[in-house]
């Protein structure tokens, strides 16, 4: 038979005989170009049966005797390729490599055992490799170009594969099909990776790290990356340059690392853009720094072992949700913060947080809807609405169990007609401060909320004229109710069926409900003193019908108007232990 090989591949046996690399490259750099691959005459060009011959030969044992090939295996650089390569089913104990080759044909691996296989720089057909399996690493890397659909689904992969600078193009599927693919190292799918299709990694096990960094992952209106029910052993990277145009996916799946999307970017408006429900995550899962989401992105019952940190990312999916974290449980604390910016609902309802939620410097906005859905919320430590907060739309905390404080002090709530914020029927373990810069346009809604300390309402605005600004009617609260020093409400204030541990202080506190009620307090039950002095005004009717008031209620100083009814303080069958005090 070597009376019949050309030049070129007498070269290529005669390099495996010794372990050297058969180079075919020429002396100018533009010629060596594999997108010129097409043009190489025959001083570059090898038959795939030549490279099957030195790879299988007849031997059982895999190697022709005639043509011996050292372990180094067959390394060829630079070469055209012609016919199929075909591997199906053999048994190859050597490397493989084919770097910057012209391969013309797609390579079929289907159920083949090689040592390892490198196609760096090369530019293929397609490759079908299901159920591969190499001891070492695949490489499909720098300048790898596949033009055609790559499948690797079900392989087992000993080493590394790594597809770092690699262009995976298919116009009519999968750019890259790795369902249920066994890495034994990590997965790199970054640092100028570039994929037209989808890529699938669904059921994957991965034992290092999927690095997607700096990588490009297009097929709009679908999937771009897919890796549901996919187990990880280390970190998920998809971050530094990463770009997604279609939805990523990793619902079902186990994350023993980091789940890490710094500065990576997710566009699929009008869908989901980013989805990881019921993903169980060991580590940190962080959406931060440069992290931009255009569609919807879902963390539905998934279970962090570390912190959500999403300051300064950005969620955009105006009109409908922009984060979706219902029944995610986070063991550490919850950062919505620092610029962080939502057009479009953020949900949380029934989530658990081992920590803090932080919320310091977050803009949500969702006008006319929800702005921020946290009904059903249990948090540890203290959740944190405040210092530059900015909410357009409802903030709902209704039947939240809060171990903390709930601290709003400077933070702004935007509803009109609407509720601004609602922490009904709740459990509040410490203070709830709606205080020092708090604003709030609509309705505060604190209604039936038991509240562990004191309800501190010092210099609020509360805004909802011609109906409740703020609404505690049923609320308990152990210690004291301060609506004084700059405290304003523009409608009414309820308080009815209250029950307050300490005093209800509303010394220089504005009421403001002309023609109604400014202050409705029937049947309040209050074990200290009531403060209307000092200052305080009422522009509308004071009602304490029915209370029971431990200490006095003392009104020296304060002024109360209702110029359409003559009954401005109401303490109809109120029992008052140490009177009221006018004068």
């Amino acid at each position: 038979m070597a009376a019949d090989l050309t030049r070129a591949e007498l070269k290529l046996v005669e390099a495996a005989a010794t372990g050297a690399i058969a180079d075919y490259r020429g002396s100018h750099g533009i010629e060596n170009d594999p997108a010129n691959g097409a043009q190489w005459d025959d001083e570059r060009t090898i038959s795939a049966s030549v490279i099957y011959a030195l790879a299988v030969g007849t031997n059982p044992v895999g190697t022709n005797p005639d043509w011996p090939v050292l372990t180094a295996g067959l390394r060829i650089v630079g070469a055209r390729i012609k016919d199929e390569l075909d591997f199906t089913g053999v048994e190859i104990r050597f490397p493989l490599a084919f770097v910057d080759c012209y391969i013309e044909q797609p390579i079929i691996l289907s159920r083949a055992t090689i040592h390892s296989i490198v196609l760096t720089g090369s530019r293929v057909r397609g490759i079908e490799a299901s159920s591969l399996r190499t001891q070492g690493d695949v490489l499909l890397d720098n300048n790898f170009i596949a033009e055609g659909a790559v499948s690797l689904t079900g392989a087992h992969i000993g080493g590394d594969l790594v597809c770092s600078g690699g262009i995976f193009e298919n116009s009519t599927g999968d750019a890259l099909s790795a369902d249920g693919i066994n890495v034994g190292g990590n997965l790199r799918l970054g640092d100028g990776f570039h994929a037209k299709g989808a890529v699938r990694l669904r059921r994957a096990r991965i034992k290092g790290d999927l690095s997607c960094s700096g990588g490009t992952f297009e097929n709009p209106g679908g999937d771009a990356l897919t890796g549901d029910e996919a187990n990880i052993d280390g970190h998920v990277l998809l971050s530094n340059g990463f770009k997604a145009k279609g939805e990523t996916s990793l619902r079902h799946a186990r994350l023993d690392g980091l789940f890490y999307c710094s500065h990576g970017v997710f566009e699929n408006p009008g869908r989901v853009a980013l989805s990881a429900e019921d993903t169980t995550v060991s580590g940190h899962v962080v959406l931060s720094n440069g992290f931009k989401a255009t569609g919807e992105v879902r963390f539905m019952r998934a279970r962090l072992g570390g912190l959500f940190y999403c300051a300064h990312g950005v969620f955009d999916n105006p009109g409908a949700v922009a984060l979706l974290a219902d029944g995610i449980t986070v063991n550490g604390n919850a950062f919505l913060s620092d610029w962080f910016s939502a057009k479009g609902a953020v949900r949380f309802e029934n989530a658990t947080i081992k920590g803090d939620l932080h919320c310091i410097g977050g803009i949500f906005q969702n006008p006319e809807g929800d702005a921020l859905a946290a009904d059903g919320i249990t948090v540890d430590g203290n959740v944190h609405l405040h210092t530059r907060f900015l909410a357009q739309g409802g903030v709902r905390l209704g039947s939240a169990r809060i171990a903390g404080s709930l601290l709003c002090m400077g933070g702004s709530f935007e509803n009109p007609g609407r509720v601004a914020l609602s922490a009904n029927d709740g459990l509040i373990g410490r203070n709830v401060s709606l205080s020092i810069g708090f604003r709030a346009r609509g309705e505060v809604l604190l209604t039936g909320s038991r509240i562990g300390g004191d309800l501190l309402c010092i210099d609020g605005l509360f805004e909802n004229p011609g109906a409740e600004a703020l609404s505690a009617n049923g609320v308990t609260v152990d210690g004291t109710v301060f609506l004084c020093n700059g405290f304003r409400a523009k409608g009414e204030v309820g308080l009815a069926g209250a029950s307050i541990g300490m005093a209800l202080d509303c010394d220089a506190g504005t009421f403001e409900n002309p023609g109604g009620d400014a202050l409705s307090a029937d049947g309040v039950k209050i074990n200290g003193n009531v403060l209307l002095h000092e200052r305080f005004q009422a522009k509308g009717g004071v009602r304490l019908t029915n209370a029971r008031i431990g200490g006095l209620v003392e009104c020296i100083g304060g002024s109360l108007e209702k110029p359409d009814d003559d009954a401005v303080l109401l303490i109809e069958g109120a029992e008052i232990r140490g009177g009221v005090r006018r004068r």
